[in-house]
C-alpha cells in the first residue's frame, strides 16, 4: 500500500508540475486559471460524479456508509476547535491573519487531491463514496468555513451548496436510492464516464497553474505554524479519534484520507470575497501543497487500515 500512496503521489505533482510549466511558458494565463476552473467543476465534474455514483455507490451498503458526511462535517468542526485555540495565540497578529489561520484549520481540500488517491488505493467504488462524504465538507465549507473569515450569510452557504455538482450527486443518489440506475440512457452513461474522466486532470493541472508564480511565504512563522496544524497536528488527532469510532474500514479510511489533505485553494479565493488575509491563505496553500508530497505518503502509510 505505501507503494501505492507514494505512486499517486507523485502521480499528482506530476500533473501539478505540467500546469505550472504551462502558466511558465505563458499557455496558461491568470484568467484563463479562473474560466477553466468554472468549466471543469461546473460541467466535466457533474459529469464524473453522476457516473461514477450511479455505476459504483452500494445503496445495499448505504447502513455502513451513511456516517461518511456526517464524519466529513464532524472533521471540519474538529478543525473549527483547534482553529479557535491557535487563534487565543495570536493575539499579536491582524483580525484578519487569525481568522484566516482558524478558516485554514478548519477546512482543506476534500475532493480533488483525494479521488486520485482514492481511485488508485481503492476504485471507482471508494470514489463514489468519497463523492458522498463530499457533502458534509461542501456544508462545512459554505456554513463554517465561510463564517469564520467573518463574511456571508445563509443564503450565501445555501447558493454554493446548490451547484452543478452537488446537484449531480443528489441526482445520482435519487436514483440508486430507488433502484432506477438501469433505466439511465446508455448514451447519457457513457457521455458522462466519458466526458467525466477529463475532470480530475483537468482540475490538477489547473491547481498546479495556479501555483505560478510561489509566494513569497510570509508571514513565514504563520505560515509554518498554519501548515503544522493542517497537514500534521489536526490530521494526527483527528486519526487516533477515528480508531475509536465504531465505523467500518472504508468509511474510516476515507475520514483519513481526508485529514491528511493540504489546505484548500478555494480558501484564497474565500479571503478575498468574505475577508481574512489572502497572502497567508495562499502561502499555506501552496506551502502545504508541496509538503504534502511528504507527509501524505508518510501519514498515511501509518493511519490507514
Amino acid at each position: 500500500m505505501v507503494t501505492d500512496i507514494v505512486w499517486a503521489v507523485v502521480q499528482i505533482f506530476c500533473v501539478f508540475g505540467l500546469g505550472w510549466l504551462a502558466r511558465h511558458l505563458n499557455y496558461l494565463q491568470g484568467m484563463d486559471i479562473g474560466r477553466f476552473s468554472r468549466l471543469a467543476i461546473d460541467f466535466l465534474m457533474p459529469c464524473l460524479v453522476f457516473s461514477a455514483t450511479t455505476e459504483h455507490f452500494a445503496t445495499e451498503r448505504l447502513h455502513e456508509l451513511w456516517p461518511l458526511p456526517v464524519i466529513a462535517f464532524a472533521i471540519v468542526v474538529f478543525g473549527t476547535c483547534v482553529g479557535a485555540g491557535a487563534r487565543l495565540l495570536l493575539k499579536k497578529r491582524t483580525v484578519a491573519q487569525r481568522r484566516t489561520v482558524h478558516h485554514l484549520c478548519a477546512v482543506n481540500n476534500a475532493v480533488f487531491l483525494p479521488v486520485i488517491l482514492v481511485e488508485n488505493l481503492w476504485g471507482d467504488a471508494a470514489v463514489a463514496n468519497l463523492f458522498f462524504f463530499s457533502l458534509g465538507a461542501a456544508l462545512g465549507l459554505w456554513s463554517i468555513g465561510v463564517v469564520l473569515l467573518g463574511g456571508g450569510s445563509w443564503r450565501d452557504g445555501v447558493r454554493h451548496l446548490l451547484t452543478p455538482t452537488h446537484l449531480a450527486l443528489l441526482m445520482a443518489l435519487t436514483l440508486c436510492l430507488l433502484g432506477a440506475t438501469e433505466a439511465i440512457p446508455t448514451i447519457v452513461a457513457q457521455t458522462t464516464a466519458f466526458v467525466g474522466s477529463a475532470a480530475i486532470p483537468l482540475v490538477l493541472f489547473l491547481v498546479g497553474a495556479s501555483l505560478y508564480p510561489l509566494p513569497d511565504f510570509s508571514p513565514r512563522r504563520l505560515v509554518l505554524l498554519t501548515s503544522c496544524l493542517r497537514i500534521i497536528g489536526i490530521p494526527v488527532l483527528l486519526t487516533l479519534i477515528l480508531r475509536q469510532l465504531p465505523i467500518v474500514d472504508d468509511v474510516y479510511n476515507m475520514a483519513v484520507v481526508n485529514a491528511f489533505m493540504p489546505a484548500a485553494a478555494i480558501s484564497t479565493i474565500l479571503t478575498h470575497r468574505f475577508g481574512g488575509d489572502p497572502q497567508l491563505a495562499a502561502s499555506t496553500v501552496v506551502a502545504t501543497t508541496l509538503a504534502s508530497l511528504i507527509t501524505v505518503p508518510l501519514g498515511l502509510s501509518w493511519a490507514l487500515i
